[in-house]
Formats: structure tokens, sequence, C-alpha cells
């Protein structure tokens, strides 16, 4: 049953948007009739998002993702329920956003990027960082959308290096580390990626070094050499040897867990296969070696090992 009160608000909610109800019924309304998007609540404009198709070629619905984007990094931070995303709505908003992003033009990637940014080193939404960048992971693995994934990582890099820059920031922000740096939960038996090709080299020697001063960088290399990046463990020799050489003070530093047994695994696995190169080389034999005596300095049996194969 109908209340009094029920009818009230009704009839008042016709009188007061007659024109916008006349609008949307002839199919007249547009976006340029909704007065002020960021007013709207975020669960709101998320689950109108979810309605944009992808690919789309609307100036309105690009317009409506770049309004809504403060909106929603604010919701990611808020603690104020009424301001605030419920997970699965922040999760489904990740996803789309995701895919909306890597099946956009190159050319309008970075107006959509840009605000994530932020996210970076914020000790509130380190967890929203991280999940951004699983999303795009995630998104990437079934598009195989190589250049626009490569462009959105390229877009938070400095950011990135600023992160790594501040060992405090850095203390509550491993997992966006992990996450840009692909050091992910792969399949047991993932040895390569389709979006990891042989370009993206100097994007990781950069890395090395641009980032590479601290513990969680160099455990994500290392995982990565010992997953999806197997076919760069030539160049990733040299990428952490020099790492080492840069960041001496590193080996005092308490590492990340299984970095020791990430390094272990990538230095033995290239010895078995390029022993004789290895001692015909002087050059790498010494990357070698940084690597083997960084280990020993964790009281490594296996470098001990190795090392005397090698000399």
């Amino acid at each position: 049953m109908v209340t009094r009160s029920r009818i009230a608000v009704i009839e008042r909610f016709k009188k007061e948007c007659d024109a916008e109800i006349r609008k949307a019924v002839s199919n007249q309304l547009s976006y340029g009739d909704v007065r002020n998007v960021t007013k709207i609540e975020p669960g709101i404009l998320v689950n109108a998002f979810l309605l944009v198709p992808l690919k789309t070629v609307d100036e309105d619905h690009k317009k409506f993702l770049r309004d809504i984007s403060p909106v929603i990094i604010n919701a990611f931070r808020s603690e104020d329920r009424e301001d605030s995303l419920d997970y699965a709505l922040a999760h489904e908003f990740l996803n789309k956003f995701a895919y909306f992003v890597l099946t956009s033009p190159k050319e309008e990637i970075e107006s959509y990027i840009k605000p994530y940014t932020e996210l970076i080193g914020n000790f509130r939404q380190t967890k929203d960082a991280a999940e951004v960048f699983e999303a795009f992971v995630i998104a990437e693995d079934s598009l195989n959308q190589y250049e626009e994934f490569w462009t959105v990582w390229q877009i938070f890099y400095p950011k990135m290096v600023e992160l790594c820059s501040d060992e405090h920031r850095l203390r509550y922000s491993e997992s966006v580390v992990y996450k840009y740096l692909l050091a992910l939960e792969w399949r047991k038996d993932a040895k390569e990626w389709h979006s990891l090709k042989d370009r993206e080299k100097a994007f990781f020697k950069k890395v090395s070094e641009d980032m590479g001063g601290n513990s969680v960088v160099l455990y994500s290399i290392a995982k990565l050499l010992s997953d999806i990046g197997r076919n760069f463990a030539s160049d990733g020799i040299y990428w952490i040897s020099g790492l080492l050489q840069k960041n001496p003070d590193i080996s005092r530093k308490e590492l990340e867990v299984n970095t020791v047994y990430y390094l272990e695994n990538l230095v033995r696995s290239y010895i078995l296969k390029n022993r004789q190169k290895i001692k015909a080389d002087p050059v790498l034999k010494k990357q070698i070696l940084v690597i083997l005596d960084f280990l020993l300095e964790k009281a490594s049996v296996i470098a001990y090992l190795l090392r005397e194969d090698i000399l």
C-alpha cells in the first residue's frame, strides 16, 4: 500500500523534475543535462560506468569517465560509509576500467590514467594502487593489448621511481611494487607471458637502475626472472649484479621472503647452462660472482658450491 508521504514525494519529484522526465521519456536527455556529476553518490556513478560500452566513440562517455575519476579515487580512500565504495563494487569498477582503458586509442590513455597515479605512495591507498595494477594485468592477460598495456605502465613509471626512493613510504607499499614489476603468483608452469617481449628488457634494466636501491625491487626482479621472465635470464644477471654493485648497502637490509631462493634458482640454472661461457668470459664471470658473493653473505650453501664450480 502506497502511503500519503510517499505519494507526496513522487508528486514533488514529478513537479520539480518535469523537464528532465520529459527529455528522458523522449530519449533527448544528454550528459550535458547532468548538472554536477561530482555530487552524485560513487556507487551510482560506478553502475552508470558499467553500462558504458567498450571501444565507445561517444565523447560524452569518455568525458564521463574523466569527470568521475576524482570521485572514485576519493571513494577508495574515504572512511565515510556514504562516500565510500564497497569492495565488490570497487572491484567491478577496476575490472571495467582496465578493459576500457586497454581498448581505448593510445593517445587517450593518459587522460584516463593520470588521476590514478596519485594513489601511488598514499599510505591509505596502498591496497587500492596494488589492485589497479592487478586489474590491468588480468585484463591484459585476456585482451593482449600489448602497446596499450605498456603505455599505462610508462605513465605510472615516474610515481613508482618516487615511491621506491622513499624507504619510509615503501615499507607500507611492497604489494604495489610487486604487482607493477609483474612479481605475481603466476601458474607454476608459466615460463613466459605474451605481453613480455624483448623490448621490455630495456624497461627492466631501467627499473634496476632507477628503483634498485631497495630489497623490494631486488625481490621482484628475482621472482620475475624465475617465472614469466625466464627468457630474460642472461640480461637479468647484469641487471641484478648492477643493482647490487650500485647499492652495496642492500646486503645489510632485511630481504623480502624468498629473495635468496629466487636468486639461487636464477644463478644455478644459468651456470648449469652456461658454465663454459662463464669461464671464458671474464666480464660475465665477474657479474655472476657479484651475485654469488651477495648470496654468500646471506649464508647460502648453494652459492658457495656454485662459486667453486666456476672459479
